[in-house]
């Protein structure tokens, strides 16, 4: 998912193969392929429409692909406009209705947000799935307007934010993930300074893992980070377990900021990610340029800190070229 949404452009249809050829590079089988076009068709039903503002170019379906720095196995999940050429009112019924159970706590959440909303929506909201072990397993996405307040739903305090060593964290956006029973809150902050990934650890405590984060984006992007963390446009998510513990962070920025157009940081990301050995087949053949040379659009790069994680790489391709 992108940190700012797009614009919708339209509702104009794309070529509908795209969808088969994206399951078929995740899924790596024809039974997998399969079984991902399905769950993917289930949530949208009209994946070949362009406008959508999930994604640049108007996909509706971004897959993201999060890799254990630590073994190198791979994760891949998809999210999706669950109507792309609806309102956000009727994404959000949609989104609402595909949901999974959701836990007592992540129900008065979500009933909360949706209540409080006190600003037009942008896109209502989205849903991801991921495949374990052959069971897919959804996530729910929902929009938080601005001119919410968080003191009455959220599992963090709203006062811990101001505390926090990255102004200007404000959340626009939950997560509803029943494997965990917590919520996660992602939203944009200002430029990161190069020492707050550790601050923010310590603060949270979570895994001293900054500096290996940090090694890792340098290497990824050939360059050093002396006083800020790269790009002006950030985020960052918060996630938390059952009982309201933070459990995990993630900083996020644009991939072609940190590495250019998409052919560029297809380059650079499988370089980077062979040279560690990971298993980088799945996004390996689903970037794969098309028939005009054209490479898929990439959304953010993602580096997590997790408690039960350790740290996670990650990145998000949409199904088709942003043109």
């Amino acid at each position: 998912m992108s940190l700012t949404e797009t614009k919708p452009s339209g509702s104009r249809c794309v070529d509908p193969d795209r969808l088969a050829v994206a399951c078929a590079a995740v899924g790596g089988s024809a039974d997998a392929a399969f079984a991902w076009e399905a769950e993917v068709r289930t949530l949208c039903p009209a994946p070949e429409l362009g406008g959508s503002n999930l994604a640049a170019g108007g996909d509706p379906v971004e897959f993201q692909f999060v890799w254990s720095v630590d073994s190198g196995g791979v994760d891949t999940r998809v999210t999706v406009d669950t109507d792309p050429a609806g309102t956000p009112g009727s994404r959000l019924a949609r989104c609402i209705a595909l949901a999974p159970t959701l836990s007592i706590q992540q129900q008065v959440c979500c009933a909360s947000i949706v209540e409080r909303r006190r600003t037009e929506a942008h896109y209502g909201g989205w849903i991801s799935s991921r495949c374990r072990n052959g069971v897919f397993s959804r996530k729910l996405y929902l929009e938080i307007p601005a001119a919410t307040p968080t003191g009455d739903w959220s599992p963090i305090d709203p006062r811990q934010f101001t505390r926090l060593p990255a102004r200007a964290f404000i959340p626009l956006m939950a997560g509803f993930d029943p494997s965990t029973g917590g919520i996660e809150l992602y939203g944009p902050i200002a430029p990161l300074q190069a020492d707050g990934l550790g601050l923010l650890c310590r603060q949270l405590e979570l895994p001293a893992l900054s500096s290996a984060a940090i090694q890792l984006l340098q290497q990824l992007m050939q360059q050093r980070i002396t006083t800020r963390m790269p790009t002006l446009d950030q985020g960052l998510s918060l996630a938390t377990d059952h009982q309201g513990r933070i459990i995990a962070l993630t900083w996020y920025a644009h991939c072609d900021a940190l590495l250019g157009r998409a052919p560029g940081a297809r380059k650079a990301l499988l370089a980077f990610g062979d040279a560690r050995g990971w298993n980088m087949g799945p996004y390996e053949r689903l970037t794969a340029p098309d028939t005009s040379g054209a490479v898929p659009w990439h959304g953010v790069i993602g580096l997590t800190i997790g408690k039960h994680s350790g740290l996670l790489f990650s990145t998000t391709s949409s199904t088709r070229p942003a043109h």
